[in-house]
């Protein structure tokens, strides 16, 4: 995420920064754990940044408090947490993980599936995320759905595609992406149909782990908060990282991902942040925060909705969510292409009501 930070702020500074002004890029890794979620959000205040942008944080019941109590803004956050559907300090730049899992439900049973396997770690947040695939599923107009889980430190994952594969015509994975990558493996091998649908857990390098354009993934349905990188819209983004990360190999050879959704929401991020900067004399925490909730919509080129975060949803669960819309991928050659060009709204499977169409 820094060296993406770092390239989305050099692409700003050599377009002039934020009126003749440099974006300078204060980075802290909070290594998955509560204290480093205070670590990190304190730096910021001690720093006094006018905002965190893009990242994310597993640790939202220690990352926030600095951030609400210093009225610093986090644009860009993913939904890892369940403090970014809640926090006043929250401005997220798309329908963050939540409205993935409800599209990934819909996404199905609009193309097609009938009966639908869903694999989740055997944890209580797996399941309750099962939840939401379901509510999308059921919104689409299907009701035939089963868990399948997959217990912790599983190293047999035979019986969990059997489980899987059983009276079902596609499959869910509501998994991280080794989990995601160990049952593909064993899915493949026996030489299972079904499609496969997924969001943030089937990443380029599960494709391309699994058998890229002869894998099982071929075809499969993928629910993101952005377009393709195929689409035009990210071609400033593909240009940066090109220009500004020198080692962009070396991080790829060691697990980075740079068509990762919390690669590009930092980089739609700093655009954001770019775009709300430059109209104001003063750039604070304060001025930032009263422009963020006063905007009428926040144009980012086609990589999302316009956005606006001056109406909450009317869900008390995350009132936060202020776009609940997501754009349905496939996977073709052993790349992620657009299915259409469309933004798909998930509110109506929030409520609990049919979605049009």
């Amino acid at each position: 995420m820094l060296p993406v930070a770092l390239a989305a702020a050099a692409s700003v500074n050599a377009g002039g920064g934020i009126n003749g002004r440099p974006i300078e890029v204060v980075g802290c890794n909070e290594e998955n754990t509560p204290g480093g979620g205070q670590k990190c959000a304190q730096l910021a205040v001690d720093e006094g940044v006018a905002a965190v942008l893009g990242g994310f944080s597993n640790n939202g019941e220690a990352y926030y408090p600095p951030l609400e109590a210093a009225g610093i803004p986090a644009i860009g956050v993913s939904g890892q947490n369940g403090r970014d559907a809640v926090s006043p300090m929250s401005y997220p730049v798309n329908g963050m993980i939540a409205s993935q899992m409800v599209g990934s439900g819909a996404a199905a049973a609009q193309h097609g599936c009938t009966d639908l396997a869903i694999i989740t770690i055997d944890i209580p947040s797996s399941r309750q995320a099962s939840n939401l695939v379901i509510s999308g599923f059921v919104a689409a107009g299907q009701t035939r759905t089963k868990l399948v889980p997959v217990p912790l430190g599983a190293a047999d994952y035979s019986p969990i595609v059997s489980a899987a594969t059983s009276d079902s015509d596609c499959i869910v994975l509501v998994t991280g992406a080794q989990q995601a990558r160990e049952f593909l493996a064993a899915f493949d091998q026996v030489g299972a149909t079904q499609r496969i649908v997924g969001f943030g857990s089937i990443n380029q390098s599960v494709v391309d782990s699994t058998g890229g354009a002869d894998g099982p993934t071929d075809g499969a349905l993928i629910v993101s908060s952005f377009p393709a990188l195929t689409n035009p819209a990210w071609g400033s983004y593909l240009a940066a990282i090109d220009t500004y990360i020198d080692d962009r190999e070396e991080i790829e050879a060691k697990g980075g991902d740079f068509k990762s959704s919390v690669e590009t929401s930092t980089w739609v991020a700093y655009q954001v942040f770019a775009e709300i900067a430059r109209g104001l004399d003063t750039i604070e925490p304060r001025t930032l925060v009263d422009a963020l909730n006063s905007t009428p919509g926040v144009s980012t080129g086609g990589l999302t909705p316009d956005l606006q975060w001056n109406q909450p949803f009317d869900n008390p669960a995350m009132p936060r969510m202020f776009s609940r819309s997501v754009r349905y991928l496939t996977v073709e050659g052993g790349q992620f292409v657009g299915l259409d060009d469309e933004w798909h709204d998930m509110s109506a499977a929030f409520r609990g009501q049919k979605l049009a169409g």
